[in-house]
């Protein structure tokens, strides 16, 4: 697999590489989380490159089991790692039945699921 840094800007990239990337971020999450017992398809992941999106770089589909990027959103590789390990361990908590339950009591900032995504986040950023 090609050596990617960090810092590096996702233009200079081809979208096979950026799936190369994501694949194996998935890979990592997966053998270093788990993976979610409770649902019955395999965690997929889709990629947007519109302009819809305003500063989200992505979210997680409880629905679809799957991971939606916002590409043009995600300026580095350390922004689709991040996002990866953060939307990853969003399929790993039960969001159907208690995210927004959880929304509505804590808000968004110190809603717990998002506490345990941003820590995963800054354990797989360094």
């Amino acid at each position: 697999m090609k050596k990617y840094l960090s810092r590096d800007k996702l233009k200079n990239y081809s979208l096979v590489e950026i799936n190369e990337l994501i694949m194996f971020s998935l890979e990592y999450c997966k053998n270093t989380l788990g993976v979610n017992k409770r649902k019955k398809k395999e965690l997929t992941y889709g990629i947007y490159n519109g302009d819809i999106s305003n500063e989200c770089y992505g979210f997680y589909d409880p629905y679809e089991h799957e991971i939606i990027i916002m590409l043009k959103e995600n300026k580095t590789i350390r922004d689709i790692v991040s996002l990866i390990c953060h939307e990853y361990t969003h399929s790993l908590q039960p969001c159907i039945s208690k995210y927004m339950k959880l929304l509505r009591k804590h808000g968004y900032d110190d809603h717990p699921f998002e506490k345990e995504a941003e820590g995963n986040e800054y354990i797989f950023k360094e």
